[in-house]
């Protein structure tokens, strides 16, 4: 699977004001005929150039295999994952939400400066939450389940690879 595509856009086949998402025809060096990209963009225009990205998972401590506890060890509670992707790391941290239930998402973009929104998608739920002024965002609670996280820039998309969080 590819982890990026570059391209001028040539054509805007549908977009929906409302949530961003885009079906448009772009223009990708090397390929004769433009390609079919449908995602969200950002007010797309035709001339713009779109820069997607997949980040890749760097570090996840819910991959670390479950030690053997005993009497006075307890199990982590925070799973803490990185990306990078395009000179970014991506810091997300997975926290409980507490005795309602579900889980808290947030995060941090660190590298170059970016400006731009977060949105998460699953189980039925589309929210979007804004890059603050230290590139930090939050969602939740969010119930367990499987969770597509992008980082929708100006300039750049980066779309994180699919996040599983099981009930606690």
């Amino acid at each position: 699977m590819p982890t990026r595509l570059t391209g001028q856009i040539e054509h805007i086949t549908f977009t929906n004001q409302e949530n961003g998402f885009t079906i448009a025809r772009v223009k990708v060096p090397g390929r004769y005929e433009p390609v079919t990209v449908v995602g969200t963009l950002l007010a797309p225009t035709p001339g713009e150039v779109l820069r997607c990205v997949l980040a890749r998972l760097v570090s996840d401590t819910g991959a670390v295999p479950a030690l053997a506890l005993g009497l006075r060890s307890s199990a982590p509670v925070m799973r803490h994952l990185m990306y990078a992707a395009e000179g970014c790391d991506i810091d997300l941290r997975v926290v409980p939400a507490g005795p309602a239930g579900g889980w808290v998402l947030s995060g941090q973009v660190l590298g170059p400066e970016f400006h731009g929104e977060v949105r998460l998608l699953g189980d039925g739920i589309d929210q979007r939450a804004p890059l603050d002024d230290s590139a930090e965002f939050r969602f939740g609670p969010v119930p367990a389940g499987r969770w597509q996280l992008m980082l929708i820039g100006s300039d750049l998309q980066i779309e994180l690879p699919t996040l599983d969080i099981a009930a606690a």
